[in-house]
């Protein structure tokens, strides 16, 4: 009987927390710090720029940000996700990626006098309208996190929930 308790208790528990996600999903994944003025945020991707990311298959990336990490730690992390092929040329892509440093007069001062660490600004733009508006645009210290809210915002936080069936 008290096996039969412990695994009712965790059926329990499982599914409460996968009936809560989306409700925690909806909280603001990162404060921003107080000490700190940070950027203002990019505003929402209109519904349009979303259905573009989403029926996107190639993308072409562009290394705006200089030789070294940051762009490889974005490529890397573009690769992991398996979202879309990488082609070598801009022709061939359905949307360019592009990573750039933010200038440094946007960002603020500490209080040391010291200049913070670089911030990079990943856009994505539609090939086949270079010049409107970024579909989506973010910036962060690191790339890889820059990719990762992309994940999210367009896949969605991953949901699961198990049920058990006790004899």
């Amino acid at each position: 009987m008290n096996q039969q308790w412990w695994r009712r208790t965790l059926l329990f528990a499982i599914c409460a927390s996968a009936t809560l996600q989306p409700t925690l999903a909806q909280a603001p994944a990162r404060p921003a710090p107080a000490a700190q003025p940070r950027t203002p945020a990019p505003p929402p991707a209109s519904p349009v720029a979303s259905v573009q990311l989403l029926r996107a298959r190639t993308a072409y990336l562009v290394n705006n940000a200089g030789a070294g990490q940051p762009f490889d730690d974005m490529s890397k992390a573009l690769k992991r996700w398996r979202r879309w092929t990488l082609v070598e040329r801009a022709e061939a892509a359905d949307i360019v990626v592009s990573l750039a440093p933010t200038p440094i007069g946007s960002r603020p001062v500490s209080r040391g006098g010291k200049q913070p660490a670089a911030e990079y600004q990943l856009s994505i733009q539609s090939r086949a309208n270079a010049t409107a508006a970024p579909l989506w645009r973010d910036i962060d210290q690191k790339p890889a996190r820059l990719i990762e809210r992309l994940r999210d915002e367009i896949d969605g936080p991953p949901t699961f929930c198990f049920a058990f069936w006790c004899k």
